[in-house]
């Protein structure tokens, strides 16, 4: 179990990384929404594996996307507003969540079980990307890829 924590924490610094490396040439919608997919897919499978390499894996996939998506989240808000009142919302969101989760989580998990806990999340992952999709569709700017020089 700790080499999937630890794996899952150099897994979660790679995906902003990654993210800051394309950049918005396929637009904001298309990799946000994509990651969101993905982060979704794994919250779910984590929470309904009975194999341990399967939990691993989602774990590893849920690890990748989330820092990636909170980047694109501040990204986002950034680009919709220059005076900074939207990214502090959006800092102040995460922070709330992050400071909420796990008592939410537990109570959530206990009341009921993990595996209603895992869909509960997949039904948010899908809710917040419908949202998410729809405002970086509303603000996509694609640029067109460097050409070499």
């Amino acid at each position: 179990m700790v080499v999937i924590w630890r794996s899952a924490g150099q897994t979660g610094i790679a995906g902003p990384v990654v993210t800051g490396l394309f950049g918005d040439r396929f637009g904001r919608a298309l990799p946000r929404g994509a990651l969101l997919a993905a982060g979704t897919c794994g919250k779910l499978l984590a929470m309904t594996a009975h194999d341990s390499d399967v939990f691993a894996a989602a774990m590893l996939l849920w690890s990748l996307c989330y820092p990636a998506v909170v980047a694109c989240l501040f990204a986002l808000a950034a680009g919709l507003d220059g005076a900074g009142r939207h990214v502090a919302l959006a800092q102040s969101s995460y922070i709330a969540g992050t400071a909420l989760a796990p008592a939410v989580g537990t109570a959530l998990g206990d009341l009921l079980g993990f595996q209603s806990l895992g869909f509960t999340l997949a039904t948010l992952g899908v809710g917040l990307a419908l949202v998410f999709v729809t405002i970086a569709k509303a603000t996509d700017r694609p640029q067109p890829l460097a050409s070499p020089k």
